[in-house]
């Protein structure tokens, strides 16, 4: 939560996707059998990411704590109590996601009381492993 003065009459709510990050040179859901690494596709290698598979970048981090900066001086317009949330599952990439937002939204003469809250269920509602779901699953 980003603490400043009176209440503040406008809300946002922002959806981000996960920043810039590494990919496997595998494929899992091939358009045609045999055809389940990069090379099937491309004849350019992909870029050595000097990280691990699926995490964020260094660039696609920075990125995001730039966009966070970004967002910080708009949200200095409004001369009020904003509620910053941050909130993410607990995929690796989505929380140096979250993490690096709200670098980006803080500053040294900010308090933010609130960091980034982890929600699993909220973005994989059918998924077993993240709880029991919210909503029962649709009948196909």
């Amino acid at each position: 939560t980003k603490q400043t003065k009176a209440p503040c009459n406008a809300k946002q709510v922002l959806v981000f996707r996960h920043c810039v990050r590494s990919t496997s040179n595998e494929i899992k859901s091939s358009v045609k059998d045999g055809f389940d690494v990069t090379e099937n596709y491309t004849s350019i290698p992909l870029p050595a990411w000097k990280t691990p598979e699926n995490w964020c970048t260094a660039q696609g981090a920075a990125m995001l704590k730039y966009t966070g900066a970004q967002l910080a001086k708009q949200l200095t317009t409004c001369d009020s109590m904003n509620d910053v949330k941050v909130i993410s599952d607990s995929v690796d990439r989505d929380g140096t996601s979250a993490l690096s937002l709200l670098l980006g939204l803080s500053s040294i003469n900010e308090t933010f009381t609130n960091s980034v809250s982890y929600d699993p269920l909220l973005f994989n509602s059918y998924k077993p492993a993240a709880g029991k779901a919210l909503c029962e699953e649709p009948s196909k």
